[in-house]
C-alpha cells in the first residue's frame, strides 16, 4: 500500500482530488475528521485543552467543546496555538497510525491511501510515523 499526503489550502481543491482518488479505489483519511474525533467528549485530549485553556470550554450538560471558544483562545498568540498543537498533534499522529494500520485500511489492502491534510506546514510532521 502506498500513502500519498494531500495538502493544500481553504478552497485549494484537496476534497474534490480526494473523491476523485477514492471513486478509483483509493482509501481515504480526512484529518479534518480525525482532529474532530481526538476531541469528542469524555477523551483524554479534551480534559488536557479544558485543562490548559479553561474548563468553561467544556459544556457541562453534553461535554462538548466549544470550538470557537477555544479558537479564540488558541489562536490569540503563537504561544497559545503552540500550547494546542502540543495537546493535539500527538493524537492526531498516533490516531492517523492507528487508522492507516488497523482493519479499516489494512485489511482491505488498498493500492493508494490518500490522507488529506489540511494546513500545508503539518504534512512533514504527520508523514514521519509512517
Amino acid at each position: 500500500m502506498h500513502t500519498t499526503f494531500l495538502a493544500g489550502g481553504i478552497a485549494s481543491g484537496k476534497s474534490t482530488v480526494a473523491r476523485m482518488l477514492h471513486e478509483r479505489g483509493a482509501w481515504l483519511c480526512d484529518l479534518d475528521q480525525v482532529s474532530r474525533d481526538v476531541l469528542e467528549s469524555g477523551g483524554p485530549v479534551l480534559a488536557q485543552i479544558a485543562s490548559e485553556f479553561g474548563d468553561d470550554l467544556i459544556d457541562p450538560e453534553t461535554g462538548e467543546l466549544d470550538r470557537l471558544g477555544l479558537a479564540v483562545r488558541a489562536f490569540a498568540s503563537p504561544e497559545a496555538t503552540e500550547r494546542l498543537e502540543a495537546i493535539e498533534m500527538p493524537a492526531i499522529r498516533e490516531r492517523m497510525s492507528q487508522i492507516l494500520t488497523n482493519t479499516c485500511c489494512a485489511a482491505t489492502e488498498p493500492a493508494l491511501t490518500v490522507v488529506e491534510v489540511p494546513l500545508l506546514d503539518r504534512v512533514e510532521d504527520l508523514a514521519a510515523p509512517c
